[in-house]
């Protein structure tokens, strides 16, 4: 989604309670139906949803209006500026689902990501397990990279932290998991985009990783999926 707002959106900004459209959008966001992936698309003017519809939905498949979005994402941005007053106490629920309306609208923005670093690291800590946090995260992360939404899918930001996460919980990686790495996700998010360097370099670094396990020999050859 561009930065840049249509006039359309601008002057209907007012039209309905914003708390309640964030509500509705950071609820799918960070409740995804299922454990699969979600494909999230955003609409235009020209596809309209009629008052208190904020999302169309068909299984795992959403789309969202930009208006909508970007009426959610100035609540989301009040409640990051709250916890932003306070930056030694961890991240609370409500904190960490107000980045994912955050970086749906903005892929670049770190201090989303890193709000979603310092919860990880804080849940972990008070005793979460590991496999857990590790898969709830990459759900959304990997929706995000997978999804037709075209600075997503090459955002070095969520590439960046999609591998801080392999690297802080990489005991848990398995052969079948980087394959599927490879597939479901790096795969799909060049075909979305075009020459994504992101993308590729993510593969190179898994490649690397499986490398040092002899017992973990790739089904794809350097030079038939990396070039």
């Amino acid at each position: 989604m561009s930065r840049s707002l249509d006039n359309d959106i601008l002057s209907n900004l007012k039209s309905e309670d914003p708390s309640t459209v964030y509500r509705d959008i950071s609820s799918i966001l960070n409740h995804p139906p299922g454990d699969g992936l979600l494909e999230i698309e955003l609409l235009g003017s020209s596809h309209p949803l009629e008052a208190g519809v904020h999302f169309l939905q068909d299984e795992n498949a959403i789309a969202i209006p930009k208006l909508r979005l970007v009426q959610a994402f100035f609540i989301a941005r009040e409640i990051l500026s709250k916890h932003l007053l306070k930056p030694t106490i961890p991240p609370e629920e409500k904190t960490v689902g107000a980045t994912s309306v955050i970086l749906l609208m903005d892929p670049e923005h770190l201090t989303a990501t890193n709000i979603r670093k310092k919860s990880i690291v804080s849940r972990l800590q008070a005793g979460a397990l590991p496999a857990q946090v590790l898969q709830a995260e990459q759900q959304f992360v990997d929706s995000l990279l997978t999804s037709r939404l075209h600075r997503h899918t090459k955002s070095p930001t969520l590439w960046s932290h999609r591998r801080w996460l392999i690297q802080n919980l990489g005991s848990l990686r398995s052969s079948e998991r980087i394959r599927s790495d490879l597939t479901n996700v790096v795969m799909i998010a060049a075909e979305r985009h075009p020459r994504n360097y992101y993308a590729w370099s993510h593969a190179r670094w898994l490649f690397d990783i499986s490398n040092k396990d002899e017992s973990f020999p790739l089904c794809y050859t350097r030079h038939s999926w990396m070039t």
